[in-house]
């Protein structure tokens, strides 16, 4: 009987404590319905990076980074790594707000379970070559030579493509970033980069999702080398609740196809096309380790900046990549003439900056740089070799990373996924440089004197790279806009 008694006392309590948090759960959520939004005018600024590479890249793997997801995010965090090339430990000094992990998507995490004794495909014939700790790198058949001709081809090795294989990477990816994921302190973006890179033209994308998850597995340029197929993929993935977006970069080297007026590899685009564009990739890379993608110097002659960090040959190539349609000024007006005639601008760009970093850390701070691509270039003697390496050019045209801000009302994934969407942003070559830019029909002389100036700036005005609300008034008098 008292038996009977303790049971039924712990099921009152228990029934009591369940009672109380579903109240508690209740309270919490109303509680945060009917917390207001925050207005435009009081959103935050949050540095980060939105471009990086760990050793679950193919190419970083095999110029010796073993880096992996955790140091990455440590190391935005400010927290002491160890520079996997070197063994040094470094830190940053300026923490971020948050770091979008961007491993290519082809062969996604697999290299580093090649080395593994434990894994099965550890015992592959490629893995073996991945092993030889003795392999000359300019052997055409040596392991460093076998995946980048895999990826420039887009021609992969079967076995190391299961959507098995990839979906468990994919997962213990995406676990990773969840759990270092800290919403209101740090946020780690889900994302990838697609790597069309057909002959050295790089067309590469990096593509981030607003939710926890994303996809089943990512889209990689195996599966297409064409936008317009990623952008399918997306599309799909859309419907079914995972918002998302891309953000080219490397226009600089994608031998004039970036921001081209015509279809990549073919024909003009039509309106749909256009469209289409628009809509999947609301921003771009204007700078990062491999050269600024703003303009050149035989485009803007005038410019006493045009000069800063040119990086002119194709990636893996060594070839000099087509200047026309490279870069970003150009890209902007090419957008409007092509909206004159279709109806839409393909081109209407939100701007960012990034590291494109292949050793496990972001290296925007240029007292603190160890390098950008593993053995490559992590020692002050590699980085003054003349002789061109890997990358396609000298490491001395490799610079610092730059680094993204955005205005967002909070520090989490779907407020800085939705100021990239709006395209609330720009981008530095690595300084975290604090700015507002509005444009509007009617700001007066005076406004940024105003301690409430954002307010009346987004009250009459619009933000970086939004659309200007016309004011049939100020159309007729055909005034321009001014710029505060």
């Amino acid at each position: 009987m008292e038996h009977m008694r303790r049971n039924g006392t712990t099921g009152y309590a228990t029934a009591t404590v369940g009672l109380l948090c579903l109240a508690l759960s209740l309270s919490i959520a109303s509680a945060a319905e009917s917390t207001p939004k925050p207005e435009p005018w009081e959103r935050q600024v949050l540095f980060g990076e939105q471009h990086l590479h760990t050793s679950a890249s193919p190419d970083a793997f095999v110029i010796g980074v073993r880096g992996t997801w955790e140091d990455a995010y440590n190391w935005a965090l400010g927290n002491e790594i160890k520079l996997s090339t070197t063994g040094e430990t470094i830190r940053k000094a300026t923490p971020y707000d948050f770091v979008g992990i961007t491993d290519h998507a082809e062969y996604f995490g697999v290299m580093p379970r090649l080395i593994d004794p434990e894994d099965p495909l550890a015992k592959t014939d490629f893995a073996k070559k991945l092993q030889d700790k003795d392999a000359d790198p300019s052997d055409p058949e040596s392991a460093i030579n076998i995946i980048l001709a895999s990826i420039i081809t887009s021609t992969p090795m079967p076995e190391y493509v299961t959507a098995d294989l990839l979906s468990t990477n994919w997962k213990r990816y995406v676990d990773t970033a969840n759990r270092f994921n800290t919403p209101g302190e740090f946020t780690a973006l889900i994302a990838w980069e697609w790597t069309s890179i057909p002959g050295g033209r790089n067309m590469h994308r990096n593509v981030f999702f607003r939710d926890d998850t994303g996809p089943a597995v990512p889209f990689s340029a195996f599966d297409s080398i064409f936008p317009e197929d990623l952008w399918t993929f997306m599309e799909i993935q859309r419907s079914q609740g995972h918002d998302s977006i891309a953000i080219p970069h490397n226009g600089n080297v994608s031998d004039g196809w970036m921001f081209s007026p015509n279809e990549f590899l073919g024909g003009p685009m039509d309106a749909r096309y256009a469209r289409r564009q628009q809509a999947n990739e609301p921003a771009t890379e204007i700078i990062q380790t491999k050269g600024s993608s703003d303009t050149h110097p035989l485009m803007s002659p005038n410019d006493e900046f045009a000069e800063f960090e040119i990086f002119a040959n194709m990636i893996n190539v060594g070839q000099p990549s087509q200047i026309k349609y490279g870069y970003i000024r150009q890209g902007l007006v090419e957008g409007m003439i092509i909206e004159e005639k279709l109806g839409a601008n393909p081109y209407k760009y939100g701007i960012v900056a990034g590291a494109d970093s292949h050793s496990a850390y972001s290296n925007n701070e240029e007292s603190n740089f160890h390098g950008s691509h593993g053995e490559l270039d992590d020692t002050a003697k590699k980085r003054l070799d003349p002789t061109p390496n890997a990358s396609g050019d000298v490491p001395a045209v490799v610079g610092s990373a730059g680094a993204t801000a955005v205005w967002a009302e909070e520090n989490t994934r779907a407020s800085i996924f939705d100021a990239m969407k709006r395209k609330e942003t720009y981008g530095t070559s690595g300084p975290l440089i604090r700015l507002r830019f509005f444009g509007g029909w009617d700001f007066p002389a005076d406004l940024t004197a105003d301690d409430d100036f954002a307010k009346r700036a987004y009250t009459t005005g619009v933000p970086m790279v939004a659309t200007f609300r016309d004011s049939p008034r100020t159309l007729r008098r055909r005034r321009s806009p001014s710029w505060r």
